[in-house]
């Protein structure tokens, strides 16, 4: 079985990607997209590489009209690389760039293919570092849902709003379907101005109504979420309602049904979310147990000092690897401070330093590595909370300078 760090961007790179034209329209490429099931797919002038063009781009400017409206200025760089980086570096530079897929170019800027999450995913499927991982480890829990009597420009908010890609759907708090950036691309606007056709169905705020039934409805707004989600029968084979499943078999899953991602349930709910992003936060995550620093002071027994490596070491592979933002060192200070009979009562101090700044927690128990454990969720937590208000304030200011 092969190592994640041994795999490199030349092993897995897609070298017949899709692509779309520079001068094309909205409606062709949003058809193009649809048709081959992608959310960012590479733009090109003949052979020569421009940029990406991603579904978030499209869905912002579908309210323009997309028979006329061109790609161009919508495309965005992404990463050019020479294919030399392996997995966990791609990884890396996929959660660092925000970028989802990456253009190995040529001479001359011409497009020798792509790399994207699916390839990275698939290929570090089978292995060392994937192998014990299991879906409840790298899954989203308490997943943002909406109701299938909510609108589809709710749905379209929702994504938006979030940065996400997909939401389970709910009817009387229980799974009923899925809805995606593709199905809300594909419903906004009928499958005739898709190849070119007049726009004769817009509403005042050029909204575009769609469908049969659809089209007898005013907006996006008059929709139900409903009418364009995916239905649980056609997801079924990416629902899981064992979380301990193994995380290689739930990217076979993906991988075979063509789809991002596995929805996890508890007694007919969504309990949690596994997507292609997930897993590459996790590779992304091994570069901190390469590039951090681990100082440990006040443990003598080796056995101890084992032990406590090992904990720190499944910490920064796990949860609190994922969220780190460039990781520099951590120090564990132990010390004990009262004794019962042969039992110590130890109280540890942490102080990680990475790109959010100094963290400290503290934690105390009679039991090492209980303590140990109490310190590095607390750490996880604290790091996680720093990390969504500085998600949040980033938002706050694109809706700010969007509407400026």
């Amino acid at each position: 079985m092969a190592s994640i760090r041994d795999i490199t961007g030349k092993d897995i790179v897609d070298e017949e990607p899709v692509t779309v034209n520079v001068g094309q329209t909205l409606s062709k490429v949003r058809s193009t997209m649809e048709k081959h099931n992608l959310r960012t797919i590479p733009v090109v002038d003949g052979a020569k590489f421009v940029g990406m063009l991603s579904y978030h781009e499209m869905m912002e400017k579908m309210r323009s009209d997309p028979s006329i409206t061109k790609a161009e200025p919508l495309i965005h760089q992404s990463p050019k690389l020479d294919g030399d980086n392996n997995l966990v570096e791609l990884a890396d530079l996929r959660i660092n760039s925000g970028r989802k897929k990456f253009a190995l170019v040529g001479e001359q800027d011409r497009l020798v293919g792509v790399i994207g999450e699916r390839e990275i995913v698939n290929a570090a499927r089978n292995t060392d570092e994937l192998k014990p991982v299991k879906v409840a480890d790298l899954m989203t829990p308490n997943v943002i849902t909406v109701e299938e009597d909510q609108s589809h420009e709710t749905a379209r908010r929702i994504i938006m709003d979030n940065s996400i890609s997909r939401l389970p759907v709910l009817n009387n708090d229980k799974l009923s379907g899925l809805i995606t950036s593709n199905d809300l691309l594909r419903a906004m606007v009928p499958r005739e101005q898709m190849d070119g056709g007049s726009r004769q169905n817009a509403d005042p705020q050029g909204a575009i109504a769609v469908g049969d039934q659809k089209g007898e409805k005013d907006s996006m707004s008059d929709i139900p979420v409903r009418e364009v989600m995916k239905m649980t029968e056609e997801i079924d084979a990416t629902i899981l309602d064992e979380a301990d499943t193994e995380v290689s078999k739930a990217i076979e899953a993906m991988d075979q049904n063509d789809t991002r991602e596995i929805v996890v349930t508890e007694d007919d709910a969504p309990a949690g979310i596994l997507t292609w992003k997930d897993v590459v936060d996790y590779i992304a995550g091994l570069e901190a147990v390469e590039s951090i620093r681990v100082q440990l002071s006040g443990v003598d027994v080796p056995e101890e000092k084992r032990a406590i490596n090992e904990k720190v070491e499944t910490a920064l592979r796990g949860g609190l690897g994922r969220i780190l933002d460039r990781p520099e060192e951590l120090r564990i200070h132990v010390k004990k401070y009262e004794k019962e009979g042969t039992r110590h009562k130890y109280s540890l101090r942490f102080k990680l330093s990475s790109g959010q700044g100094v963290t400290t927690v503290n934690t105390h128990g009679w039991d090492l590595l209980n303590a140990v454990d109490e310190g590095l969720d607390e750490l996880e937590t604290v790091v996680k909370k720093h990390r969504e208000k500085k998600r949040d304030r980033a938002r706050d200011q694109e809706r700010k300078d969007k509407y400026r």
